[in-house]
């Protein structure tokens, strides 16, 4: 049981690493049932899933459409292996809000200019850095570029959680100024 960050309005997925066929699943949200599905039988989706989740009946994977903030909470699935026994995992699920673009700040030395990547999200988020549409190979918070660059050049930080996406650009002009 570990705790699991999505985003409000992603779609997210419980992942399920079971190597044993599953012949009964079902999963709960807190106490409730919110998916039952059973051998041959169509797919249940309950309360507040229906019209929202898919269930993977392969692996038990449960994908829910459109996160929302009372999509929160503690999800147990229960499964009967193929030895027709009952196992359980529990999965615990937060709902962020969207996080707003990053800010891209300047620090000129004499041999050149570090540009650092800041954002007011409070989980860890990959960098990508764009130099004149050319991908650095950085994935750090922060690059540092030579002086030689042309100062018209445009660079562009971008931040990543889950599926979300955000970016910002400067040109190093806006550095000197």
């Amino acid at each position: 049981c570990e705790m699991q960050y999505g985003i409000e309005g992603e779609n997210f997925t419980f992942e399920v690493k079971v190597d044993q066929h599953m012949s009964e699943i079902i999963w709960k949200k807190e106490k409730d049932r919110v998916v039952e599905w059973e051998w041959q039988d169509q797919v249940r989706y309950l309360n507040s899933l229906q019209g929202r989740a898919f269930l993977n009946k392969e692996n038990g994977s449960l994908t829910i459409f459109n996160l929302q903030k009372n999509d929160a909470g503690t999800y147990v699935l229960e499964y009967l292996d193929s030895e027709r026994k009952i196992k359980s995992l529990t999965h615990v699920l937060s709902v962020i809000g969207p996080f707003s673009e990053p800010e891209i700040s300047c620090n000129i030395t004499a041999n050149d200019t570090k540009l650092r990547c800041t954002t007011d999200f409070h989980l860890p988020v990959s960098y990508t850095w764009e130099i004149d549409s050319m991908t650095s190979p950085s994935e750090a918070q922060e690059i540092s570029i030579s002086k030689n660059h042309n100062p018209s050049t445009r660079v562009k930080c971008s931040i990543k959680f889950s599926q979300t996406e955000k970016s910002s650009q400067i040109n190093l002009t806006q550095c000197s100024q």
